[in-house]
């Protein structure tokens, strides 16, 4: 029981790592990308972090269609709220190491957390009523 909290930690602290690094390696990009629309190393953060966390369930079986679902779902529910100019662009980042201790940032950071572990929820969810049922049918065991 204590991996799967583990895996769920390193999953939030790589996808954090993994921002981090995107976006200090990315600011000469930003001069050529519209980033308001795509940045790509946002969505592979929160790919990588629900990939990671997705594993750390010990999932009986058809691993890598979870993992893929809850990655790529992921990534396409912050994309669309990205999108949407009436939904606050800061709850949709990861909390960096460099912020200031308060409680705005507490708050930011609890939303973040609460809007990413429902989303693999749902996508999870799907996959389980929807995606996987369709592969069984199919022959894929």
């Amino acid at each position: 029981m204590a991996g799967r909290g583990f895996a769920g930690g390193l999953g939030y602290g790589v996808g954090s790592a993994i921002a981090q690094i995107t976006a200090i390696a990315g600011q000469p990009l930003e001069t050529y990308v519209d980033i308001a629309l795509f940045n790509p190393s946002r969505y592979l953060s929160l790919a990588m972090a629900a990939a990671l966390m997705t594993l750390g369930l010990g999932l009986p079986s058809h691993q890598i269609v979870y993992i893929l679902s809850s990655s790529l779902g992921v990534a396409a529910i912050f994309w669309g709220l990205g999108l949407d100019n009436s939904f606050p662009e800061i709850v949709l980042q990861f909390p960096m190491l460099n912020f200031v201790l308060d409680w705005e940032t507490f708050w930011l950071s609890l939303a973040f957390s609460g809007i990413l572990g429902c989303s693999i929820g749902l996508c999870l969810g799907i996959s389980h009523y929807l995606i996987i049922p369709v592969l069984r049918w199919l022959g894929w065991r």
